[in-house]
């Protein structure tokens, strides 16, 4: 019986895959497509007694918002959103990210749960994002990095886009300090950015492996500079960044962090939940071991001053590999129950809770999100 389910199983995804080459682009006839060999793959677990087998897929979004450019691709249209919810709700069982994981450990998950994470604090979070969440009933947990609560500035990567990739003039020639001496920057006749060039270049993001012109270079380059600096060295390097480029700290309301009053608000209605997303959103790995506990305690005693409860989820900054074994042991000290990486697997019970993997969501249309993510739940076959 477990030989004839596996070759099912092996079936059913090479039928899936032929069914989406030759289906309608249409995201409902793609999501048809996925529904019939979903359930062609239930069967076949059923039939092998693997129905029970806990696993759990967590994904993890930004934004919520129609931007006029992404160069760090964390938006999702609130047309998309939505589609990924119905999605969701129709074919798996979303939970909280702390009852998904309490329930995993224990064994008692149920069929195909998920769970839905946003990283940074976006205000949209609030004003876009949850009310589709309300609508879909899908829960959520909003990881915040605590620096920016109440802050009159963008986050220090939406503020060096506004300062590189907007429309103006810059000075030709940049110089900052770094860990390994000054760098040097040349933007030369990029230095002149016009509407016309920028909206020539307004898809560029930063998974492209060409920049279009010097700004695009030296924004990757001073983006890699900041995000392995500790709070302090970072605040001085984006004061001196701010001065040659001649702008004011006060960023976008349309890339706003949230407040305290909105994190209370999502702390307090139970299809919420808050985590800490570290103080300055650092690379973990890049400091020393007192630095990662202030950064990881720190967020955590914010946001718990906001909330009045404890916090117990976390998600490491740059998730992947910005993190470190002392970054997870501080996070244990924290008193911590789960942390979320971005390693792009499903979460099982072989995965340590403080290294639970999850899958970064892009701005997918209905058909793609819906075989993607079918994708990475038959991951495990």
């Amino acid at each position: 019986m477990l030989h004839w389910a596996r070759h099912i199983t092996r079936g059913a995804r090479q039928r899936l895959d032929a069914l989406l080459a030759s289906s309608s682009t249409d995201g409902e006839m793609q999501w048809g497509v996925m529904s019939r060999v979903g359930a062609l793959l239930e069967g076949a677990r059923a039939a092998a007694g693997w129905n029970h087998r806990p696993q759990l897929l967590v994904l993890c979004y930004h934004r919520v918002c129609d931007v006029e450019n992404d160069p760090n691709r964390l938006s999702v249209s609130p047309e998309r959103f939505a589609a990924h919810l119905e999605c969701l709700r129709g074919r798996f069982t979303p939970l909280l990210l702390s009852e998904s994981v309490a329930r995993l450990a224990r064994g008692d998950l149920p069929p195909r749960a998920v769970a839905l994470t946003f990283d940074d604090g976006y205000a949209d979070n609030v004003a876009v994002a949850y009310p589709l969440l309300q609508r879909h009933a899908v829960p959520a947990t909003i990881f915040v990095a605590t620096h920016w609560i109440d802050s009159a500035e963008e986050f220090y990567w939406d503020e060096v886009e506004r300062i590189f990739l907007r429309p103006g003039t810059l000075p030709r020639h940049l110089t900052l300090d770094s860990p390994t001496g000054p760098r040097s920057w040349d933007l030369g006749h990029a230095a002149v950015y016009s509407a016309a060039e920028w909206r020539t270049d307004r898809d560029w993001n930063v998974q492209r492996h060409s920049a279009p012109t010097p700004r695009h270079r030296a924004f990757s380059e001073v983006m890699a500079l900041l995000s392995v600096l500790d709070g302090k060295r970072r605040g001085e390097t984006l004061r001196r960044l701010r001065e040659w480029a001649g702008v004011a700290p006060t960023g976008r309301e349309t890339h706003r962090p949230l407040r305290r009053g909105e994190i209370a608000a999502l702390a307090g209605d139970g299809l919420t939940e808050v985590g800490a997303h570290s103080v300055s959103h650092v690379r973990l790995a890049a400091l020393s071991a007192a630095d990662q506990a202030a950064e990881v305690a720190g967020s955590k005693a914010a946001i718990e001053a906001i909330i009045g409860r404890p916090v117990t989820s976390f998600a490491y900054p740059f998730g992947g590999m910005a993190y470190d074994n002392g970054a997870v042991e501080a996070v244990r000290a924290a008193g911590y129950r789960v942390a979320c990486t971005t390693t792009p697997a499903l979460a099982t019970r072989r995965n340590s809770p403080l290294k639970t993997p999850r899958f970064l969501v892009r701005d997918w249309e209905a058909g793609e999100f819906a075989q993607r993510v079918e994708q990475w739940w038959e991951r495990r076959w």
